[in-house]
């Protein structure tokens, strides 16, 4: 018996696994073909775009990713991208270009020492135009998705800077 959820969504973690374009495909006809309608792609950091680039072989490039979501659509599936926003930043921190980001930027032990920066840090102003001009490239990326969703989980290090601390 068919399912009468308005969503009836599968997700596939990107994030810790990247799989092809080809495969990502193969994964669509197969939810397709077992009524699914929605594809929630949990990407994290590996939409590559201006505001960020992981870098080839670490991310989807916004044509690759036009290209699924097109795929997709012809099959009746809307596909929704899974960020994190605040937390699960290891892949961006870990670039020296945004470590001044960090909660940990102080020098600050977090939940797992001093060698890991995980969190954005919510009181510097540049986070947030960062996060709005990503979202901004991945809404035009995702240009038919119903959702965007934006994580905040798992923020282990959160307001442990001084500056957040005081507010």
């Amino acid at each position: 018996m068919l399912s009468t959820y308005e969503i009836r969504a599968v997700q596939l973690d990107l994030a810790r696994q990247m799989e092809s374009p080809t495969f990502i495909k193969q994964f669509i006809d197969f939810i397709a073909e077992n009524h699914y309608n929605t594809l929630f792609l949990y990407l994290e950091w590996r939409i590559r775009c201006d505001t960020f680039d992981i870098g080839a072989g670490n991310g989807y490039s916004a044509a690759e990713l036009k290209e699924i979501i097109a795929y997709a659509d012809e099959r009746g599936i809307e596909v929704i991208p899974g960020l994190a926003l605040l937390g699960h930043a290891e892949q961006l921190l870990a670039d020296k270009n945004y470590n001044y980001l960090s909660e940990r930027r102080e020098g600050i032990p977090g939940r797992f020492g001093e060698t890991i920066d995980q969190v954005l840090c919510p009181t510097i102003p540049e986070v947030k135009e960062f996060i709005d001009k990503f979202l901004k490239e991945v809404s035009e990326i995702f240009y038919n998705s119903s959702y965007i969703h934006v994580g905040g989980d798992e923020v282990f290090d959160f307001a442990i800077c001084s500056e957040c601390k005081n507010k």
